[in-house]
């Protein structure tokens, strides 16, 4: 990134490096390099916002959020992180519209609706959750997140003759 500051995807490559590293303020850096080259960019917006998010700044990354999901109207990711802010700030409202509007943004993906069936599990609403997971399970029966997931709070609610199910499901892949 150094040797190319006017190649985007050398300057975002070298920003997801650094949010792995937990270098925040490096990482917003070469984040606004790749805006400067891209300011329309989802994906650099979406790093920049996670390296605000690593600096504390949730309202600074909140925005950049809503800025990609505006630049990337398809895509679920940027609602899907935004419903997550919404969690780490306290307010379960606004995150569950989050979710909901990321699961309607991509209808037929299962990462938002697996978004969606955490959030539902984490303030205990299972019913919903599982009824997310099912979907997502129609229509890919291997899916390893939504089979683990409904193992997991089938076996919390003593349903273990259920959970056996997801659960071989998981054990045929032999992954």
């Amino acid at each position: 990134a150094d040797l190319l500051p006017d190649h985007f995807d050398a300057q975002l490559q070298a920003a997801r490096v650094l949010l792995r590293a937990r270098q925040f303020e490096e990482a917003q850096k070469r984040a606004d390099r790749a805006l400067v080259l891209k300011p329309r960019s989802a994906d650099a917006q979406m790093v920049r916002a996670y390296s605000l998010s690593g600096l504390k700044d949730m309202e600074g990354a909140l925005k950049e959020l809503e800025a990609a999901a505006q630049a990337a109207p398809g895509d679920h990711r940027a609602y899907a992180n935004i419903g997550l802010l919404h969690v780490l700030k306290g307010k379960p409202e606004e995150a569950e519209a989050a979710f909901k509007q990321a699961v309607l943004t991509d209808p037929a993906a299962a990462e938002p609706k697996l978004a969606l069936a955490y959030f539902y599990a984490s303030t205990r609403r299972v019913a919903d959750a599982e009824r997310l997971l099912g979907e997502v399970l129609k229509a890919d029966s291997l899916n390893v997140g939504a089979n683990r997931m409904l193992a997991y709070l089938q076996l919390g609610a003593g349903r273990v003759a259920d959970a056996e199910v997801s659960l071989r499901r998981l054990v045929d892949l032999k992954d």
